[in-house]
């Protein structure tokens, strides 16, 4: 017999253990990834680009990249580099 699987269920994807909702998906965490979103094919560059261009929610990033959620894995990884893009401003406007 094949092992059990931990597969995440939708009650899992809005548990308030988790402050993004696509965290129990977080592969990106074990194993970094060129690819950020592999539904629409979204690389780290192109996320990096939207938010160089002032993208400031993941919303923002697939406009840019003429593109739309499909299953939100992503969604956390693009606030992480949001958010590191603002605090790396941060500091530099010190």
């Amino acid at each position: 017999m094949g092992r059990a699987v931990n597969t995440p269920t939708a009650n899992d994807l809005h548990s308030p253990r988790s402050a993004c909702y696509s965290e129990p998906f977080a592969i990106s965490r074990v194993r970094p990834s060129v690819y950020v979103c592999n539904c629409n094919g979204l690389r780290k560059r192109d996320v990096a680009a939207a938010i160089e261009a002032g993208a400031t929610r993941p919303r923002d990033v697939f406009t840019r990249n003429q593109c739309a959620v499909q299953c939100a894995r992503c969604v956390c990884e693009m606030r992480e580099m949001i958010q590191d893009s603002r605090e790396t401003f941060a500091m530099a406007a010190e």
